[in-house]
């Protein structure tokens, strides 16, 4: 069952956003099929997109849960101008919800942009500033950070998201404000089967690996998605990306370049950003595609249906799945991966 978590940067009583633990928590449960979504709302609050929970429309007392001690230049209302109004948010909150209920229940693929990072901006939702990314939706996971992940490089450590000790958690106390994707399972502290990789350099070039375990099959693949947390406030993080094949050949991706989400001590705005890199051709031997750019853009959209939820399903062919608008193409690409022992659908 597909999902779609709505986060609101400026939160008191759910401050922690840990809805994001809906969308984090599936990897792996399943076969992915289904797609699970989050938008980041910057300078929104759970509770005014309720008119019953909002000041001034509310019948029974309402209040804005926000709390600072001072006023907070990302959330405070009337000083902070990322600060959404209650109708501003209310008609942002009313695009996210219809989109995901025309994908998920319509089956109408062509709001998927809009909830799966394609960095797609709607009109209908005013001047709000949101931000998406997404699991799942039958795509394959390339790297899944876990204890069995090899991360050398000087600054780069494989880290537990959830950590007794601070020192040695993704997050320490030292940065302020909090992840999303780092919220405990009540009391459960450390969590064994979370991990992140962090990256600190203090020079330009400075290269990390990440290797999985075991290798993962591409062939066909046309882009690869990542999702980095950058710090808030920050500007122009640049990364460059490349991937390497069983084989030792190296395909430059692109380079990436970020900027962090407003934030303060008192918001949750580690929140991963999702950025694509995209092939001009898929390649039909298994890990070394043609990749030629890599920014926060729309990824190709092969491969990324929401099944189950009223979407065109995939149809076989032999061993690889086939859409009927590529049906020809597919067999072709299907002959090829048979001819080669390299290759082939998994």
């Amino acid at each position: 069952m597909p999902s779609l978590t709505v986060l609101p940067g400026c939160d008191g009583d759910v401050f922690d956003l840990q809805g994001e633990v809906y969308v984090d928590g599936t990897r792996g449960v399943s076969r992915g099929a289904a797609l699970h979504g989050a938008v980041y709302m910057v300078g929104a609050n759970h509770n005014f997109y309720n008119s019953e929970w909002t000041p001034g429309q509310a019948a029974a007392p309402a209040w804005d849960d926000f709390w600072s001690e001072e006023p907070d230049p990302v959330c405070t209302p009337n000083f902070a101008r990322t600060r959404l109004t209650p109708t501003q948010q209310q008609a942002a909150g009313a695009t996210y919800y219809a989109a995901a209920a025309r994908l998920f229940v319509g089956g109408d693929d062509r709001v998927r942009p809009l909830i799966d990072g394609s960095n797609v901006r709607p009109a209908s939702a005013g001047p709000a500033r949101v931000l998406s990314h997404a699991v799942g939706a039958a795509r394959t996971a390339l790297l899944v950070p876990d204890a069995t992940t090899t991360v050398t490089g000087a600054g780069a450590r494989l880290c537990p998201q959830v950590a007794s000790d601070p020192a040695v958690a993704c997050l320490g106390e030292a940065e302020g404000g909090g992840s999303p994707h780092f919220v405990p399972f009540g009391f459960i502290s450390p969590d064994p089967d979370r991990y992140a990789v962090a990256l600190t350099w203090s020079a330009p070039g400075t290269p990390a690996r990440i290797r999985p375990a075991r290798q993962v099959f591409v062939a066909g693949a046309t882009s690869v998605a990542l999702r980095i947390v950058v710090p808030p406030n920050t500007k122009g993080t640049t990364l460059d990306v490349a991937v390497t094949d069983t084989a030792g050949r190296r395909s430059v991706l692109g380079q990436v370049r970020l900027d962090g989400l407003p934030g303060t001590g008192f918001t949750t705005s580690y929140w991963g950003k999702r950025c694509a890199c995209r092939s001009g051709r898929a390649s039909t031997r298994a890990g070394s595609p043609r990749w030629n750019s890599c920014r926060a853009a729309r990824p190709a959209r092969r491969g990324w249906w929401t099944r189950g939820a009223g979407a065109p399903a995939p149809r076989t062919r032999g061993r690889c799945r086939c859409r009927a608008s590529t049906s020809d193409r597919c067999r072709q690409w299907t002959k090829a991966t048979r001819a080669s022992a390299r290759t082939g659908c998994r």
